[in-house]
């Protein structure tokens, strides 16, 4: 989905409401513009869905994510590549399948 159509923190709450069930997983910067930060989304999303794969980017805010992320989740510091974003997501992904299929 385009950037822009998470431009308030109620359209990102609203979106997660109407459609986190067609979700694989979720990508959030912690910090975002608007007051709702990435770790109240990814807290919304896993009232939602208790077994989305989430991962965190912060280019200041990893030393938080004990405290504030969500469990079985995952935090990229930036800068980042590409590939350590698409690791991250993958092996939430692959985690989450397995304790379906188990």
């Amino acid at each position: 989905m385009p950037s822009s159509q998470f431009s308030s923190p109620q359209r990102r709450v609203n979106i997660l409401d109407s459609r986190g069930a067609e979700l694989s997983g979720l990508v959030t910067d912690v910090r975002l513009p608007g007051g709702t930060d990435g770790w109240e989304i990814a807290r919304h999303a896993r009232k939602l869905r208790t077994d989305l794969p989430v991962v965190y980017t912060t280019g200041d805010s990893a030393i938080d994510w004990p405290v504030q992320g969500v469990p079985h989740s995952v935090v990229v510091q930036k800068p980042y590549a590409g590939a350590q974003l698409l690791t991250a997501i993958s092996t939430l992904m692959t985690a989450a399948d397995t304790n379906r299929t188990s």
